[in-house]
């Protein structure tokens, strides 16, 4: 695991990454920290490995934020935005605790602050199909400019950049797929650390920032948070967290 911590303005958002494919073991004693109703949704994975990824990704997350409310795992309840957002119960809101978890491919990413509203996402990288279309649909035409001239892996990973950034963004303000792509736009280069949001013809819209997190070879993953973060990297092991 690697972990970092980005300060907005007097806040701060840790990250944290970690790998999925933890021991059978792992699983198991993760599986014991997840509810019910997690539990029913790891079950519908129909492949094995899916499924263990899933379980590692839950237990992480419930691990790592029964350990910052000095709480055991098992007893966190979540409640569930519109869109799909997790927060924790009001019955624990007034720890000020805002969280956001994203995987792929047996990596994940958890971002999380006091206060601060948070968005995380992580991908591996890899070819798209129809990329060239994808990014002219749901690309702003200040990131679409930004991959014209690349070609191949670098055009694959600036794509893949782009994307995250614009995930985390949408899944920090909440409103999942309501919002329009090619509303705003996020920078596309290689280094983006407390890079503005630019959200196009929206007077008011509060300011967010982002930061790009280092990930591991063949993974990109970026962080927005409402304000304008430092981000602290956290090492560890996930079968530690999973298994405690």
């Amino acid at each position: 695991m690697r972990g970092g911590v980005r300060t907005v303005s007097g806040q701060v958002v840790h990250t944290l990454v970690a790998d999925l494919d933890v021991s059978p073991g792992a699983v198991r004693d993760g599986r014991r920290l997840l509810s019910g109703g997690e539990r029913a949704r790891a079950d519908r994975f129909v492949f094995e490995l899916d499924r263990h990824r899933f379980v590692a990704a839950r237990a992480l997350l419930r691990t790592l934020l029964g350990r910052i409310l000095s709480l055991p795992p098992a007893s966190l309840e979540f409640t569930y935005g519109s869109h799909g957002k997790p927060e924790l119960t009001p019955a624990l809101a007034g720890s000020g605790i805002r969280f956001n978890l994203s995987h792929s491919d047996g990596r994940a990413l958890v971002a999380w602050s006091h206060e601060a509203a948070v968005g995380a996402d992580l991908e591996r990288v890899r070819p798209v199909a129809y990329g060239d279309a994808v990014a002219r649909r749901f690309f702003s035409d200040d990131e679409q400019a930004s991959l014209r001239g690349l070609e191949g892996a670098a055009w694959d990973e600036a794509f893949f950049r782009c994307w995250t950034r614009k995930e985390a963004y949408v899944k920090a303000i909440g409103d999942g797929l309501h919002i329009p792509l090619r509303s705003f736009s996020v920078p596309v280069g290689e280094r983006a650390e407390r890079a503005r949001i630019v959200v196009h013809a929206a007077a008011g819209t509060p300011e967010w920032t982002l930061d790009q997190v280092a990930a591991g070879a063949g993974f990109v993953a970026a962080v927005v948070s409402e304000g304008g973060p430092v981000v602290a990297e956290r090492a560890g092991r996930t079968i530690a967290l999973a298994g405690s």
